[in-house]
């Protein structure tokens, strides 16, 4: 919506504070997508230790210490990174 109001009030002055505010939201959104799918592959690790408890005849368990690092080293190296990439973007571009 606010690009419309944008382009509705200037429109010289509207096309280019749209392209500047572009690569904001498409990292943002990549970020958010690395993080959904290594929280994604935690979930069976941790679905599997619960249901294990109530099961008399338990499932082979799913490595929760190595999942949960695979998670760390995603969320430490790759999605916050972008984060605060996007941050910066959205604060000075």
């Amino acid at each position: 919506m606010l690009f419309g109001f944008i382009l509705r009030i200037n429109l010289d002055k509207g096309i280019p504070i749209i392209i500047a505010s572009m690569p904001h939201p498409f990292i943002e959104i990549f970020a958010y997508c690395l993080l959904a799918s290594a929280l994604y592959k935690l979930n069976p690790a941790i679905t599997r230790k619960v249901s294990n408890i109530f099961r008399t005849n338990k499932k082979s368990n799913i490595s929760f210490k190595s999942t949960f690092t695979n998670f760390l080293k995603i969320y430490i190296f790759l999605a916050l990174p972008l984060c605060i990439i996007a941050a910066f973007l959205e604060t000075y571009v």
